[in-house]
């Protein structure tokens, strides 16, 4: 199945769980927003947009491997900064850069991509600032 956005990647079950969501304190669940709400949001359309450019760079198997992050009820911080990873990846893709994504370890903090537009590699980490409580 192609992926055009980002409800392709997720199961009925998993876009069950979000729908069902409770409200958090700063509206609704990070995932709930690109997938369900309307009218979508400028940042929305960025993050669908982004599963699209990154899946016909051939970037599906990321995607995938993001889907856990995105999708966990227990913890919307997690899910935003998997929203905001994969909008830059998107945007710099966009921008015309060759993106590799850098593998994360489980116990350790890593970069998310290295890019390269000819020029030499640039290490990029993707940082997302959560509302405070």
């Amino acid at each position: 199945m192609a992926l055009h956005k980002l409800r392709d990647l997720l199961t009925n079950d998993t876009l069950a769980a979000i729908w069902d969501s409770g409200p958090i304190a700063t509206g609704r669940h990070p995932t709930w927003y690109p997938v369900f709400h309307l009218p979508a949001r400028p940042v929305d359309h960025l993050s669908n947009k982004a599963v699209r450019s990154i899946a016909d760079a051939g970037g599906e198997n990321w995607l995938r491997s993001l889907v856990p992050r995105l999708t966990r009820i227990d913890d919307p911080e997690e899910a935003a900064a998997a929203l905001a990873e994969l909008r830059a990846y998107g945007g710099l893709l966009e921008a015309g850069y060759a993106v590799t994504p850098i593998p994360g370890k489980d116990d350790e903090s890593t970069p998310d991509f290295e890019i390269d537009d000819g020029d030499g590699a640039v290490i990029v980490e993707v940082f997302a600032k959560h509302q405070d409580k």
